[in-house]
Parts: structure tokens; C-alpha cells; sequence
């Protein structure tokens, strides 16, 4: 195995950048910009989490969902408590059911972290027939207080 070595975010796989995109942002341009507390939230879930799973799952993960300011949160239907809220939490997938639910199993082994949720979404075409089914993986750590929390939901319902 080749040697990892840091980018310039600190982090072996992913980039803050990753970390904040929004298409919701980009569409109503508005800006994600985390502050210094939630930068350094962010720092620790992919330190302490989703550099560790993706050396672990040994293949390429997306995010796709990270850091979301009040503005965006708002206007993706998110809790107000939600751990994305304060750059706690990332969505992460590897583009198919069975890597969603490898990289689940591996983020579970984890002994220190607040939640870890399997989900997935039914994707209809404009008939409301379903067309395919969309998976990823929640992943959430905090500096203190994580609940070790786990789950698997299917339309935004636990199963």
C-alpha cells in the first residue's frame, strides 16, 4: 500500500470543500461558509471518522452531504438539531447499495462516535413509479457527548 500522506486540509481523503459543497447553496446563492468552531467539528469527524472508514473500506467514498449553515438546512427540510448543522455529521456513499452497507458495517466497529444510520430513498420518475433505490451512509462524531447511536432508515423512517 502506497504511503497517505496529508492534503493541505490536514486530512488524508477528503477536503473541506467536499465537506461544504451544497447544490442547494449554489441554486440560491447562498454561501456555506462554516465558522471556526464548525470548521474544527468538521476537522474531527474526518480525523476521527471518515479518514479512518475510507482507509478501512479501501475504496473511494462521496460525500454527499456535509456542513450546512441555518440558511440551507432550512431549505433542505433539516432538523434544526441536526448534527450537519454544526459540522458534525456527513452523508457518505460509494455509489451502490453494497458499498453503503459495507462502509455501515465498518463505521459500527467504531467505538466513539454519535450516530452512524444506514438509509436509503426511494427515487420515482414522474409517474411515481420507483425507479432505483439511493443509499448512503449518515455519519456523525462530536468532540464529547456522542451517543453511539445506530439505525437504518428508508424514506427518512426508522425500520
Amino acid at each position: 500500500m502506497a504511503e497517505l500522506k496529508l492534503n493541505n486540509d490536514g486530512f488524508f481523503f477528503f477536503t473541506y470543500k467536499e465537506l461544504t459543497q451544497s447544490d442547494t447553496a449554489v441554486a440560491n446563492k447562498i454561501g456555506n461558509i462554516p465558522n471556526a468552531t464548525e470548521k474544527l467539528n468538521l476537522k474531527c469527524l474526518v480525523q476521527n471518522m471518515l479518514d479512518p472508514i475510507r482507509i478501512a473500506y479501501g475504496s473511494a467514498m462521496n460525500v454527499s452531504s456535509g456542513f450546512r449553515n441555518e440558511a440551507i438546512n432550512k431549505l433542505v427540510g433539516g432538523s434544526p438539531t441536526s448534527n450537519h448543522r454544526l459540522g458534525y455529521a456527513a452523508d457518505v456513499s460509494s455509489n451502490s447499495e453494497q458499498g453503503a452497507k459495507a462502509i455501515y458495517e465498518i463505521a459500527k466497529m467504531f467505538k466513539n462516535f454519535d450516530e452512524v444510520y444506514l438509509e436509503s430513498r426511494d427515487v420515482k420518475d414522474n409517474t411515481g413509479k420507483i425507479v432505483r433505490v439511493s443509499w448512503w451512509v449518515h455519519i456523525a462524531y462530536k468532540n464529547s457527548g456522542n451517543r453511539n447511536k445506530v439505525g437504518r432508515l428508508h424514506n427518512d423512517k426508522f425500520i
